[in-house]
């Protein structure tokens, strides 16, 4: 079972996210997204995490415009080869997306997520339930959330 989670945002975006610790999450989104094995992804976290696991680029990178070096060994999957990320962090002003790292922190785990858009190779951002479905049928992650409302693939 993939450990990739679709969520639409509540500012609007749709994103893939998953377990940056988990290192062989990088290959499996790409697959979802059919995509090149080598293509990175970002890391979004609470801006006060940042500092801590982020160095040479701003405090604050609220739309993925910096890349920074990263200093933890906790984020393999949204780490670069060449130990960089171009990462986003995220503020109380975020709500849902800041609770969710929140309580992400507060179960012992780093408060970070892979953020990816939710579309396939080539494609648009998907802007639509229905459509949103349908990736979810064919591509290979677990779980699903529409506004709220999950949806959950049965183990096969």
């Amino acid at each position: 079972m993939a450990a990739a989670r679709s969520v639409r945002a509540p500012w609007g975006g749709r994103s893939i996210l998953a377990n940056p610790a988990k290192a062989e999450n990088w290959g499996q989104v790409n697959r979802i997204k059919n995509r090149e094995s080598w293509r990175p992804f970002a890391p979004a976290m609470l801006a006060e995490t940042a500092k801590h696991m982020i160095d040479g680029a701003p405090e604050r990178s609220p739309f993925m415009l910096f890349t920074g070096s990263v200093t933890s060994d906790a984020i393999p999957a949204v780490t670069h080869v060449d130990r960089t990320a171009r990462y986003q962090t995220v503020t109380d002003a975020d709500g849902a997306f800041h609770d969710l790292l929140v309580a992400m922190r507060d179960r012992g785990a780093a408060p970070v997520t892979m953020n990816t858009s939710l579309n396939d190779r080539g494609e648009p951002i998907i802007e639509s339930p229905e459509r949103a479905l349908q990736f979810f049928e064919t591509a290979a992650f677990d779980t699903a959330c529409f506004n709220g409302t999950y949806v959950i693939r049965k183990p096969s």
